[in-house]
C-alpha cells in the first residue's frame, strides 16, 4: 500500500520530527569505563558518599571526552564497591555548567564553583539505590542543554547533616587516575556545609551521560516562565533560575536580564543558556530573552529577595546543654534598653538556643566609635564569648569577637567593656552570646561550633553614627552615601551644598572613570550614581563646589 494513502504527509513529518528529538546517545567517560587504583577512602566514596555530614565534589569533563551536543537528560556513576553501613537516606543536589576550563588550576570554594551553574537534580537516594557493578543513574529534574564545543563541570552535594550517617567507605565509585591533570576537587565537613578551599585530586569518577539530540527551534519561540530555586536568600547563597514551558531547539539563543525595579532591564554578561545561576548580593528581578531566526520573545520575570542579615546566621547545629547549669541567666548593656533578666536555660527558638525579637528590652541602639559595658549573670563556671556582626555580612567573624570570661563565678555578674568600631555599618545587625562549661574551647572561631554544654542567645541591635567610607572636609557638613558597598546604584544625600556641583569617581589606581555636573543640589535632595557597569572594587568619590570639597571611599561589589 502506498504510504501516503495510509498516513497524511503531516503525520509522517511529525513522526520523523519525534524520532529526531528523541534520538539519544549514551556517552561513557572515560570510554570503556576503565578502573584506576590507589584512591583514599575520601576520594573513592565521591561523588555520593555520606561519611561526613556535608560532602561536595566538582568534576570537569572536556568537550573532547563528551564528543557531542544536545540535552543531557540523565547522568550516572559506576558503583564498584558496596559494604555494610550504607546511608539509609542521602539528600543529593547536582549542579551543572559549561566552562572554558579543562582543569582546576587552583583550589576554590564550593560557592565559586556553583556560581553560574544550574541545579539539575534534587532528590534523595537510599541504600537500595546502589548496586555493586552497576551504574547508579540519576534522571535530571532539569535537563541540561550542552554545546558540543564546551567542557562540562558537574558539582555534587550530599547533605545528610550532623557528623554523617555512613561508614567511611560504605560505597565506592569507579575512577581513573590522570597524573597530568586536576579534574576533580572535593570538600567535606561535619555539622555545617564546607566554606573553605577544596582539595585538588588527579583521580576522577567515571560518568555516563544520556544526551538527547535537539530539533530546530520554533519561530517565534515560546518563552515560557522564569522559575527560581528560591524566592528569598541570604547574601552569598547560590540560586538558580530555569525556564518552564519554553520551546527549545537548535539555533535558538538565550540572554538573561536583570532589573532592580522590574522596569529597566540590562543584559547579564555570559548568561546565554536556558538556565542562570548566581550568588545572591541584592534583591533583583530576572527574565530571559529567547531568539530564533531573528524573532525574539521574553519570558515572565521572577523576583528573588535578599533576606535581612539577621535571618542569615548559623543556628541549626549549635547544640549545648544547660538543663542543670552553664546557662546565661541575664544580659544587659549599660546605658541602653537591652536588659533581659532571669531567662534561665532558654529554648525560645530551638533546644538551648534563643533568638530574641528586636523590640522592648531585648534590643538596643549602639553608636559607632563608642564604648559600652556588657553585663552577664551566669549559672555555673562558664567560658563565654560575644560576637557583633559589625560589617553585616551574615557571619560572626573572628575580628568581631570578644572573650567575656574564661571561668565565671556562678550567679555573679560578669562585666566586660567593648567598643563599637567606627568602621561598623549603620543599621540592624546581630549579636551572639555563647556559654560553655569552663576548660572547653569557646573562642573567636566558635560562633557556629556544636557545643556539649551551655546555650546560645542571639539579639538584634541597631548601629548608628558610623561614617565609614566618608571623609568630611568640614565637621559641620555630612554626606549620607548608601548602600555602601553597592551593586548597581549608589545614592547620595548631602546637606549644605548649593550652586553647581562637580561629581567625580576615580578607581583605585587614580584614573577618572565617571564625572557628572549638577546645576543645583538642594539640601536633603537625593542623587543617584550608576555603578552597574563598573568592575567590582574600591573607588573614590569627590564632590566639589566653589567653597568646599567632600571625599568618600565607595565599594562596588
Amino acid at each position: 500500500m502506498n504510504l501516503l494513502k495510509k498516513y497524511s504527509l503531516s503525520g509522517i513529518l511529525f513522526f520523523l520530527y519525534q524520532c529526531l528529538i528523541t534520538a539519544q546517545t549514551i556517552v561513557t567517560i572515560p570510554a570503556g569505563n576503565p578502573s584506576g587504583t590507589g584512591a583514599t577512602n575520601n576520594v573513592h566514596r565521591k561523588p555520593l558518599g555520606a561519611y561526613f555530614g556535608y560532602e561536595r565534589c566538582a568534576l570537569i569533563y572536556t568537550a573532547q571526552e563528551v564528543g557531542t551536543g544536545g540535552t543531557i537528560t540523565a547522568l550516572a556513576f559506576y558503583c564498584d564497591t558496596l559494604n555494610s553501613g550504607v546511608s539509609p537516606n542521602i539528600p543529593v543536589k547536582i549542579y551543572m555548567k559549561e566552562t572554558t576550563d579543562t582543569v582546576f588550576a587552583q583550589s576554590t570554594t564550593v560557592i565559586a564553583e556553583q556560581n553560574n551553574s544550574t541545579l539539575v537534580y534534587s532528590g534523595s537516594l537510599n541504600a537500595a539505590s546502589f548496586s555493586q557493578g552497576n551504574f547508579v543513574q540519576l534522571t535530571l529534574n532539569q535537563p541540561f542543554v550542552h554545546n558540543a564545543a564546551n567542557n562540562i563541570e558537574i558539582i555534587t552535594e550530599t547533605n545528610v547533616g550532623g557528623t554523617g550517617n555512613e561508614a567511611i567507605l560504605g560505597k565506592g565509585f569507579r575512577y581513573l587516575h590522570d597524573s597530568s591533570h586536576y579534574r576533580m576537587q572535593y570538600w567535606q565537613q561535619d555539622n555545617n556545609a564546607p566554606s573553605g578551599a577544596g582539595t585538588l585530586e588527579h583521580k576522577r569518577p567515571n560518568v555516563q551521560l544520556s544526551i538527547q539530540a535537539l530539533a530546530n527551534c520554533l519561530t517565534p519561540p515560546t518563552p515560557g516562565l522564569a522559575v527560581a530555586s528560591d524566592s528569598s536568600l541570604c547574601e552569598g547563597a547560590v540560586f538558580s533560575i530555569t525556564l518552564n514551558g519554553y520551546s527549545g531547539g537548535s539555533g535558538q539563543t538565550y540572554q538573561w536580564q536583570k532589573s532592580t525595579n522590574g522596569i529597566n532591564w540590562m543584559d547579564i554578561s555570559g548568561a546565554t543558556s536556558p538556565y542562570y545561576s548566581s550568588i545572591m548580593d541584592s534583591t533583583r528581578y530576572y527574565r530571559c530573552s529567547l531568539t530564533c531566526n531573528a524573532n525574539t520573545a521574553i519570558s515572565s520575570n521572577v523576583k528573588i529577595n535578599k533576606n535581612p542579615v539577621t535571618q542569615c546566621y548559623c543556628s541549626s547545629s549549635l547544640a549545648g546543654n544547660c538543663n542543670n547549669e552553664y546557662y546565661i541567666d541575664s544580659v544587659n548593656i549599660t546605658g541602653t534598653s537591652l536588659n533581659n533578666p532571669h531567662t534561665g536555660c532558654g529554648n525560645l527558638s530551638a533546644l538551648y538556643y534563643s533568638a530574641y525579637p528586636a523590640n522592648g528590652n531585648t534590643t538596643c541602639t549602639l553608636k559607632a566609635d563608642s564604648t559600652y559595658t556588657l553585663n552577664l549573670r551566669l549559672n555555673g563556671s562558664n567560658i563565654v564569648s560575644m560576637w557583633i556582626d559589625y560589617n553585616q555580612d551574615g557571619v560572626f567573624g573572628q575580628k568581631e569577637w570578644i572573650q567575656v570570661c574564661t571561668s565565671s563565678p556562678t550567679n555573679t555578674t560578669v562585666a566586660v567593656n567593648f567598643t563599637v568600631p567606627d568602621t561598623a555599618r549603620n543599621g540592624t545587625t546581630g549579636m551572639r552570646i555563647r556559654s560553655r562549661a569552663a576548660d572547653n574551647i569557646n573562642d573567636s572561631t566558635s560562633a557556629c561550633t556544636g557545643f556539649g554544654t551551655g546555650e546560645t542567645e542571639d539579639y538584634q541591635i541597631t548601629i548608628t553614627g558610623s561614617t565609614f567610607g566618608i571623609k568630611k572636609s568640614d565637621a559641620d557638613q555630612f554626606i549620607n552615601i548608601f548602600p555602601n558597598p553597592c551593586q548597581e546604584q549608589l545614592y547620595i544625600i548631602a546637606n549644605g551644598l548649593s550652586g553647581r556641583v562637580q561629581m567625580q569617581v576615580y578607581n583605585n589606581i587614580g584614573a577618572l572613570v565617571q564625572e557628572q555636573y549638577f546645576s543645583s543640589w538642594r539640601a536633603g535632595e537625593r542623587k543617584a550614581i550608576e555603578m552597574s557597569q563598573m568592575p567590582a572594587g574600591m573607588y573614590f568619590l569627590i564632590l566639589k563646589t566653589e567653597e568646599r570639597q567632600y571625599n568618600a571611599r565607595i565599594i562596588r561589589e
